[in-house]
């Protein structure tokens, strides 16, 4: 997921560890590509991917802003050059349509661009192309999944299998009794569908976590 450095510069370190030589400072407004967040003596790193595909990592009390996609909840919007109405429209935006927002939160609100009484909003779509809508402009933020972490894999990995284990288990005694003293079983195929699912999540998370 890309984020973006805000309140004031950060710097990237090779390693998680701040006598790691340091491979780049980052100004406000720089954009990075995020990756998992690790622990390392008791403080939390953030690993990064420069715009020239360089890795690195970030302190955790680095100040930035996760950039959001949102999708249009009304008919139509106009989107601007500039923060003006008198700016002109570069695009029209139909509803259920995707775009990003580059304007940071704070206080879970968009920090507006004010142009005197007017408040906009600033967006980008995914040829690149930025530009303005108003502030009261009706969107849906898009939920993002959490970057996978090793921890996270571990967890759903024992989580799925439990799942698969009970279901197999009941599987197993009611097919043990209906052997023995007749009648039915039960076969419980959710369970261990949906721990096989969660199993296979995590296995999925541990291959591709960045650490």
């Amino acid at each position: 997921m890309k984020a973006r450095i805000i309140e004031q510069p950060a710097r990237v370190y090779r390693e998680a560890d701040l006598n790691s030589p340091s491979i780049a400072d980052l100004q406000v407004g720089t954009e990075v590509e995020l990756g998992a967040v690790k622990k390392k003596h008791g403080t939390e790193w953030v690993a990064v991917t420069l715009s020239d595909g360089q890795r690195g990592y970030v302190p955790g009390e680095t100040r930035i802003y996760q950039i959001k996609e949102a999708t249009l909840l009304q008919k139509t919007v106009d989107v601007h050059a500039e923060p003006s109405l008198q700016a002109p429209v570069t695009v029209q935006y139909k509803k259920n349509d995707r775009f990003w927002i580059v304007q940071y939160k704070k206080n879970d609100r968009f920090c507006l661009v004010k142009q005197g009484e007017e408040e906009w909003v600033k967006i980008r779509d995914s040829a690149g192309n930025e530009g303005f809508i108003a502030g009261d402009t009706k969107i849906n933020v898009v939920q993002e999944e959490p970057v996978a972490t090793k921890g996270a894999g571990g967890k759903n990995m024992l989580f799925g299998a439990m799942w698969c284990i009970g279901g197999t288990v009941v599987t197993a005694v009611t097919y043990s009794e209906a052997s023995s003293e007749g009648g039915t079983y039960i076969i419980a195929w959710g369970a261990i569908v949906f721990g096989a699912l969660q199993f296979l999540k995590g296995v999925w998370q541990v291959l591709t976590a960045s650490d």
